[in-house]
């Protein structure tokens, strides 16, 4: 509705303008409007009776509209006060939710079903991590022991652990299936002879079947079976390409 102006007259009053009745309904009129808007005071609510109405506050210009000390320009809301932080804080258990990610206490998860959740810098920017980092509850990198009773190394955790058995001059022979990504990086770590604790096993004790590998001359091979780890090797770095396997070396 348009706001109601009572007509009050000319001056001095000759009988031109509203009579009293007039002048008080259109007065009425003007503020029913206004408290449809606001609503009851005494409820400390700003309300709409407008049924499934938006209640909007809009700024003129470059203005902002400033609730106690936080500002709203446009898209971007951000504090009056010096040095402030600006906090979300939900009720209960429940958690602050931005677009499908949630924060709750100090996990952030997302809500999209089976998505990624990413982190992504901006141009030369890096992620930075300022504390050691957990994997599945390991620090750093997950890893993974096998010690020969499963031959198949888990593509899931970047470290396995492969353990020999040269006690019993029985080579032990595991098997790397493709990378699930590329640039997927797989840590070989020669493991315990036979499970001896505190002793290294035997450099021929454990072989690695790969399904597809380029060795450091650039060879492509399949299924081939190698001794990856030499008299004084204790590790072995491999990085999934995209359709094979590459080893900082390959075979001794």
């Amino acid at each position: 509705m348009a706001r109601l102006t009572i007509d009050t007259g000319t001056a001095g009053n000759p009988a031109t303008g509203d009579t009293l009745r007039t002048a008080m309904t259109k007065a009425n009129t003007n503020f029913e409007e206004i408290y449809s808007l606001v609503g009851d005071g005494s409820t400390g609510l700003i309300t709409t009776s407008i049924t499934n109405g938006d209640l909007k506050l809009q700024a003129n210009g470059a203005g902002a509209i400033e609730i106690d000390t936080l500002s709203i320009t446009n898209s971007t809301i951000t504090s009056t006060t010096t040095n402030s932080n600006i906090t979300l804080t939900p009720n209960g258990t429940g958690s602050v939710v931005v677009n499908t990610v949630s924060i709750r206490d100090n996990t952030i998860s997302t809500n999209a079903s089976n998505a990624d959740l990413e982190l992504s810098a901006n141009g030369t920017g890096q992620v930075v991590v300022d504390a050691p980092l957990k994997i599945n509850s390991e620090i750093v990198l997950g890893a993974s022991e096998n010690d020969g009773s499963t031959t198949a190394i888990d593509l899931t955790k970047p470290v396995a652990i492969l353990e020999g058995d040269s006690r019993q001059a029985q080579q032990r022979t595991y098997v790397l299936n493709d990378g699930t990504y590329t640039g997927q990086l797989m840590y070989l770590v020669r493991g315990t002879d036979g499970g001896v604790a505190g002793t290294a096993s035997a450099t021929q004790a454990i072989f690695v079947t790969v399904g597809k590998l380029v060795n450091s001359s650039g060879i492509f091979a399949t299924n081939a079976t190698f001794n990856l780890f030499t008299q004084y090797s204790s590790m072995r770095i491999c990085v999934w390409r995209g359709d094979c396997w590459v080893f900082d070396r390959v075979g001794d």
